[in-house]
């Protein structure tokens, strides 16, 4: 499967660029052909990164129905898969072709659909979207309706708003909640909801009135609350600051850095830190330093990450001692004299959790083996007083270490950026220390059990269609994950919600701490949670906070200040908003907004 990079400048498949070149930004390949633009302009490109044509545009979008919207000095039209004007018509914005019609936006500022020549059929109205069965939404200041491909019907019925039509239904509003429609207008029975979350042939997700999101008929969790537990310094620092301990080793995960996905795997090692994870290891530096020790040592992978994530939390005042033992490639863990792959499908969580579990993996040491070599290597720092070590790692590492000092697992989480487990002497006795509780090292190491906790429910109520090859389900206790090809969850965590994989990236959810995102690697994108948020479509998203919607980028940033009572995805660089007084905008992708219908207008 092609897919574009999370950087946007190029398509990868199997984990690696399908050409060369490098673009200023890519769009989805289309039958083959794919909208891009670097320097000398926009135009289409095929699966090996050859120009469809010669000629250079300001923009261009996808093909649908072979044609695709494209911008000149002379204004926006359709394109031909040679390039050519499609009609001789041009307008100040069009959209895509379905159903044979495709929505525009004439010089005078209102809407109209055409079809393949250029002829305007429905015309004039204040707002017009893409076809959908025969049908488009038409909106204007008495609500909004349904027009067929050649007029908006005499004797059609207004609505305060209404979805695009799915299998002969669709949900409008009278103000008195959503509720389910046929094609003729008739209203069916059914649920009544607050909000559309998603509404398609697979699953209608809704709010009902109480605040919950429903998906299929089954209440999931209630929305309201968002808390960012990113913001806080790992548990570790307290314990190094106020408890009492001769030496200290703290061996954690590095900072906060960009995630990876499927589509970018191939340089996952190359991840810098993030602007969340510089401030934070400066953080941690700050609370830590309170605590004075006659000895401060940093170690680190040889990662870049990992040695700018110790120069952090040391304030620089050490040099970093780099080490292969800590990884990558991680000697204390991996075996280089097995020759087993130990490149497999299996995601990361999934077979950390089977090595813990089992005690032995293919190319790794026996997990047992694996803390021994790092209480070897920092034997000496251990018996150093009133010392301390900080030792940066990555996760994979990190978890086994957890499983094999404190002889227990917590299967249904993960390890969050700086965290870390701590190796302490007090006299003559070494402990480990973990998420508040202490083990004595030498009983941990004689007990060959290891005690997986935490929820981890494998039979499944519900599996999904695949979306870029990853499943959504939901399990026999109501919670939310996803499956790849192979059939193993991305990630050990569950949810109380999840959507589908689009663009290597879904909405995932859970009560009391909001909604973010999840790559096809089950990563962490975005360092924040929303009180809601909508899947990315061509490098943005619409989310939610306490004043109201808006748009922001792949880092989670926000596009504006302004807030919006509705906001829809961008679609050609344009959305449409909707205030909080009933006026309608168009949002530009590149900035600024202009009204299209004021509240009181006929449309």
């Amino acid at each position: 499967m092609i897919r574009i990079s999370t950087d946007n400048t190029c398509h990868v498949e199997n984990h690696k660029p399908i050409y060369e070149q490098k673009y200023i930004n890519v769009m989805n390949f289309h039958d083959g052909i794919a909208a891009v633009r670097d320097e000398s302009g926009a135009y289409h490109i095929d699966t090996d990164g050859k120009p469809t044509y010669n000629r250079r545009f300001i923009k261009t979008f996808g093909y649908y129905e072979g044609l695709a919207a494209a911008v000149d000095e002379s204004g926006a039209y359709h394109i031909d898969l040679e390039g050519k004007p499609a009609y001789t018509a041009r307008f100040r914005w069009t959209g895509n072709f379905q159903g044979g019609r495709c929505p525009v936006r004439t010089e005078d500022g209102s809407y109209s659909s055409i079809d393949h020549s250029g002829k305007q059929h429905v015309t004039g109205v204040g707002y017009i979207g893409d076809y959908s069965e025969g049908k488009a939404i038409v909106r204007g200041s008495r609500g909004c309706t349904y027009a067929d491909k050649e007029t908006v019907p005499d004797d059609c019925i207004w609505h305060l708003d209404c979805t695009n039509y799915c299998n002969g239904r669709a949900f409008v509003s009278e103000g008195d909640g959503y509720f389910l429609i046929d094609e003729e207008g008739n209203s069916l029975d059914g649920q009544r909801f607050e909000r559309i979350v998603r509404y398609d042939s697979e699953r209608i997700v809704g709010v009902d009135d109480e605040g919950y999101l429903v998906d299929n008929g089954r209440k999931t969790m209630r929305i309201g609350s968002c808390i960012n537990h990113s913001d806080k310094l790992p548990r570790w620092t307290e314990f190094v600051k106020e408890a009492v301990w001769d030496s200290c080793i703290v061996f954690l995960r590095h900072g906060n850095r960009t995630a990876s996905s499927q589509s970018d795997s191939h340089d996952a090692l190359s991840k810098p830190l993030t602007k969340k994870g510089i401030e934070k290891g400066c953080s941690i530096w700050d609370c830590i330093r309170t605590r004075s020790v006659d000895s401060l040592k940093a170690y680190s992978s040889p990662v870049e990450r990992c040695i700018a994530s110790a120069k952090l939390i040391t304030g620089g005042t050490v040099p970093v001692e780099v080490s292969n033992t800590l990884g990558l490639p991680g000697t204390a863990f991996i075996n280089n004299n097995d020759e087993s792959d130990i490149t497999n499908e299996l995601p990361l969580m999934f077979s950390t959790l089977r090595h813990i579990e089992e005690g032995i993996c293919p190319g790794w040491y026996p997990i047992q083996e694996c803390a021994e070599n790092i209480l070897k290597f920092f034997e000496k720092d251990l018996q150093c007083e009133n010392s301390l070590a900080l030792a940066v790692s990555h996760d994979a590492f990190v978890a086994r270490l957890v499983g094999a000092f404190m002889r227990e697992y917590p299967a249904d989480s993960w390890f969050d950026y700086y965290e870390g487990i701590i190796l302490y002497r007090i006299g003559t006795e070494t402990y480990a220390w973990y998420n508040g509780k202490s083990v004595s090292i030498s009983e941990a190491l004689s007990n060959d059990r290891i005690v997986i906790s935490g929820y981890r429910e494998n039979r499944l109520e519900w599996v999904g269609e695949a979306c870029e090859g990853i499943r959504t389900f939901r399990d026999v206790n109501g919670k939310y994950g996803h499956l790849t090809e192979q059939e193993h969850p991305i990630t050990n965590e569950r949810f109380d919600y999840a959507g589908d994989m689009k663009y290597s990236l879904t909405v995932v959810g859970n009560e009391g701490k909001g909604f973010t995102y999840l790559t096809d690697l089950g990563q962490y994108p975005i360092d924040k949670w929303f009180l809601e948020c909508t899947p990315f479509h061509k490098g943005y998203a619409t989310a939610r906070d306490s004043k109201g919607w808006y748009h922001i980028d792949l880092s989670g940033n926000q596009l504006y200040s302004e807030r919006y009572a509705y906001a829809e995805p961008f679609y050609n660089e344009v959305a449409l908003c909707r205030d909080f007084e009933g006026n309608w905008y168009l949002v530009h992708q590149e900035g600024g907004s202009e009204i299209i219908i004021p509240t009181g207008e006929d449309p």
